[in-house]
């Protein structure tokens, strides 16, 4: 737009619709929350069929653009919310970076009040038959309990011709998903690393006024990579840091697959390990592998191995007895269901291979869509980094 003296008022491109690159099309914030509705279930071949059969058009979205809208919106939209993150660190002490500043007070005197009745958890004691410490389990539906977990897929390999090049990619693409659970509400992170993961769930728990407020409770395996990071923003806080019980179940079993001769022994050595681990007892665990006569044993490295596991994550292994009869969680399936929601059911068929944009991208709209954020974004550019309100549409 310019004016009688031939002054620029305003550019439609830039200014008043979005610039665009060479032979994009514009498209409606209706047309793109179509658009990624159907990727987020389809592939993209069949978004584009079905947006042209919509559109009357023989040829008119593509593929491959269907493919790079899905990368770029998913790409500016975490980019978005790493900004909301930041400027909640600033908002409340914390570094750029998400590291709690040594002068910054947080009051956890309301999370500490949040523990179970000591009555109920000494009836709890007696019924399983174990000194349970009342001080170590959050009051029911009191915590905000966390899952966190990697989710690989299959990576796609360059179009190089050089086999040392090829050797040198990654065979998977990672994704890291936290789910947060707060009584019935619930929501849903994605980063492409772990790190990125946990500091967008510290400014989520800022933001929202949960830390210091409510019990934090991390569901996850063993795996030190999650461990580490969860420990590196969060020792602060006197979170607890449970290891998913399912996990430790197979895990078990799968080492003692290796370490024990016969299919029926084996599986009678796994049912005591699973009742002395089900209390929470690693030692009464450890003592039952050292007792094993050495006929029964087929290897003592793997037996060693699980001794050295159960050992090594003793500090995670909770009475997961006492947590079921409180009403408490014990596993991560919630954080393993919103893993199959936001990557597993769209991105891991048979013959489907993914470079790292394309997974994040995808897995970024996929978990604002399932917030019921994916609107608010395409509209306003402004997710909304807050639970979704029950029965709310």
């Amino acid at each position: 737009m310019i004016d009688g003296n031939g002054v620029v008022l305003y550019r439609v491109a830039g200014d008043l619709l979005p610039s665009l690159s060479p032979k994009e099309r514009f498209r409606s914030a209706r047309y793109r929350e179509l658009e990624y509705d159907l990727i987020i279930t389809g592939s993209c071949r069949e978004t584009a069929t079905r947006l042209n059969r919509i559109r009357l058009q023989d040829d008119g979205a593509k593929p491959t653009t269907v493919r790079n809208h899905a990368e770029r919106e998913g790409e500016s939209l975490q980019a978005t919310m790493v900004a909301r993150a930041s400027g909640t660190f600033a908002e409340h002490g914390f570094g750029a970076d998400g590291h709690k500043a040594p002068e910054t007070e947080i009051d956890f005197s309301e999370a500490k009040k949040k523990t179970a009745n000591p009555e109920i958890a000494s009836q709890v004691s007696q019924k399983i038959g174990v000194l349970a410490v009342c001080g170590d389990y959050e009051a029911t539906g009191a915590a905000v309990n966390i899952s966190i977990d990697e989710v690989c897929c299959k990576r796609q390999t360059s179009q190089r011709n050089q086999d040392a090049e090829k050797a040198k990619e990654p065979k998977q693409v990672r994704n890291t998903v936290v789910h947060v659970q707060k009584g019935n509400m619930d929501y849903i992170l994605v980063g492409a690393t772990i790190t990125e993961a946990v500091r967008l769930l510290l400014g989520f728990l800022l933001a929202n006024n949960l830390l210091g407020a409510y019990p934090l409770t991390f569901f996850a395996d063993a795996a030190k990579s999650i461990k580490n990071t969860v420990a590196e923003y969060f020792g602060f806080a006197p979170y607890r840091y449970i290891l998913d019980w399912p996990h430790l179940a197979k895990k078990s079993a799968e080492l003692l697959s290796s370490a024990i001769k016969g299919k029926d022994k084996r599986n009678e050595v796994h049912e005591e390990v699973k009742k002395r681990l089900w209390l929470g007892d690693v030692n009464a665990a450890v003592d039952f592998l050292d007792a094993i006569p050495v006929e029964h044993i087929k290897s003592a490295n793997w037996l060693t191995a699980l001794r050295d596991y159960l050992d090594k994550n003793r500090e995670s292994i909770p009475c997961y007895a006492a947590r079921k009869e409180l009403g408490l969680r014990n596993s991560s399936n919630l954080g393993e269901k919103a893993n199959d929601r936001v990557v597993s059911s769209r991105q891991k068929h048979n013959g489907m291979s993914w470079s790292k944009e394309g997974s994040f991208g995808l897995a970024a709209l996929s978990a604002a869509h399932i917030n019921n954020e994916l609107r608010d974004w395409l509209h306003c550019q402004s997710p909304r980094f807050a639970f979704r309100i029950p029965g709310a549409a």
